[in-house]
């Protein structure tokens, strides 16, 4: 049929195959025949796949192929969605209040240290990469409190959610009139211990703290810029060491015969980890320095040491069972390796800098000594169980129109029988909070009985006591991956009770664990 177009006559492709018969696969390579290699290919590629594998097989390789591709795609804007929902987490994690805060300390205390020792120095860029590049594993972000999703940030706690950072805000924040009420609180030199305190002093009550460091403490709490207005309210007992039962009970009964009434008790020491003769050395240094640096006006806090001395000789503690932190230094000296100490390097608490591998923390049970465990022990639950016993007639309301006593015993997370998966660390630790919390769980009706609230509290997870690299990079903070709340958080944990009860009277809950200021199960 005439303009039918009917395809190649005879003539053109007799001459086409004259042609490719002349050529080889080599020769389709040159530039020149490219026309022919791009007409050729999608002709004859289907045909040679169809003669080999045939043809259902190479629709299904053809749609396989296809679907990898797009899979591919698909992946590959998921990475770039996800690699910007990080950077966009870590631009606010570094932005938030607790950080900028940690980060502003952490200058201060790098601008005054000193120059390391040579022998001390040892590198930690590569575990600051590591955890500060950790990726993220979803879109959204999981309530350090109530496990809840969430996706907006609070302006302070990244790692809460909305309502639970609020709740948390309002907490950290809270105070009560304790005007002429009496506090003690042991170990109130440093961290938590050091905001229970302040936030007792700026309530308005009379604080006497215990603590190993006395002139440490002392001039820790004269740099608050509010000092002057209570540190005639503060009174700080030291060197107090609570291994040494016998100093704690002599110290009970000094207590009890001074104060008529004390309506508040914090068993806040605890030993988590039980130090090197390294840092004991470094300590012994920063106490040194702290006694010629302490303004005149607040040696009149420190109880006089003779005081102390008089106490520990009736009769003398042996020190094969419970060393002292007073011992020998020249003697530490002899058998203590400093490399784990850096000289002048401080940890964000200003405390000597640990950059030991293993500490009591990872230690399992073949690992811990019995001197540990029994110093362990003695100052996690049997100095409060003495304090509380030798405190009780004090601590119980002579009127019935005066607020109840308190006893907050600072627990944790390591003591609960509930959580089911246990790691096999520190098991001399966990049981001494687990002993603590079935002492308050045992007496918590007999205290009641003498307006007594007794309770035990979880300060929430605010340091890291992993050893080495990461406990170094996460005790100096020099990544914004670290725990969700500070030292002050923990500090309104413990205090919350006796706030509540303060400000409403018919808060009467005792016999209890609080977790996140919720009862939680033992």
């Amino acid at each position: 049929m005439e303009g039918k177009d009917d395809g190649p006559s005879s003539d053109d492709i007799a001459k086409c195959a004259a042609v490719l018969q002349q050529l080889s696969a080599a020769d389709l390579q040159h530039p020149e025949l490219s026309p022919i290699r791009e007409a050729g290919l999608p002709l004859f590629r289907r045909l040679v796949l169809k003669e080999k594998f045939g043809s259902e097989e190479v629709l299904d390789f053809l749609k396989k192929k296809s679907d990898v591709h797009q899979m591919t795609a698909k992946l590959q804007r998921l990475h770039r969605v996800v690699k910007d929902e990080h950077d966009a987490r870590r631009q606010k994690a570094e932005s938030c209040g607790m950080n900028l805060r940690r980060k502003a300390d952490l200058a201060a205390i790098k601008a005054e240290s000193q120059m390391p020792d040579e022998q001390c120095a040892e590198p930690r860029a590569a575990d600051v990469d590591r955890m500060a590049n950790t990726p993220v594993d979803s879109l959204y972000s999981n309530c350090n409190m109530c496990r809840g999703e969430y996706i907006d940030h609070h302006h302070f706690y990244h790692q809460l959610c909305p309502r639970c950072a609020e709740h948390n805000w309002e907490k950290r924040h809270q105070s009560a009139d304790m005007s002429g009420m009496v506090c003690v609180v042991t170990g109130g030199r440093v961290r938590i211990g050091f905001r229970i305190v302040l936030k007792l002093l700026r309530a308005g009550a009379f604080v006497l703290t215990t603590t190993r460091y006395p002139n440490d403490c002392a001039l820790r709490f004269s740099q608050e810029s509010d000092y002057e207005v209570w540190r005639h309210r503060l009174e700080i007992c030291g060197p107090l060491e609570l291994c040494d039962l016998r100093l704690v009970e002599r110290f009970c009964e000094q207590l009890a015969r001074r104060f008529p009434r004390i309506h508040v008790l914090i068993n806040n020491a605890a030993q988590t980890l039980t130090r090197r003769e390294g840092w004991n050395i470094r300590m012994a240094k920063l106490e040194t320095q702290a006694a010629s640096q302490l303004p005149s006006a607040s040696h009149a806090a420190i109880r006089p040491p003779e005081q102390v001395a008089a106490i520990a000789a009736q009769p003398a503690q042996s020190k094969e069972v419970v060393p002292l932190p007073q011992a020998n230094a020249a003697l530490w000296k002899e058998a203590a390796v400093l490399k784990d100490f850096p000289e002048g390097e401080l940890d964000e608490s200003l405390q000597p800098l640990d950059l030991s591998s293993v500490n009591s923390w990872s230690r399992r049970l073949e690992e811990v000594s019995t001197v540990e465990l029994l110093q362990t022990l003695a100052a996690n639950t049997a100095a409060p169980f003495i304090m509380c016993s030798k405190l009780a007639n004090v601590l119980g309301p002579k009127e019935a129109s005066e607020a109840y006593g308190h006893v907050v015993n600072v627990s944790a997370l390591e003591g609960k029988f509930s959580v089911k998966n246990k790691s096999p660390g520190h098991p001399h630790t966990n049981m001494a909070k687990a002993a603590l919390n079935m002492m308050t769980h045992t007496s918590c009706k007999d205290m009641f009985r003498r307006r007594i609230l007794m309770n035990c509290v979880d300060t929430g997870w605010v340091t890291d006591m992993a050893p080495g690299g990461v406990g170094s990079v996460a005790a100096t903070h020099e990544t914004w991956v670290g725990p969700p709340l500070d030292e002050e958080d923990g500090a309104a944990r413990v205090l919350d009770p006796v706030f509540s009860h303060l400000k409403d009277c018919t808060w009467l809950l005792r016999g209890r664990f609080f977790k996140n200021y919720y009862v939680a199960g033992w």
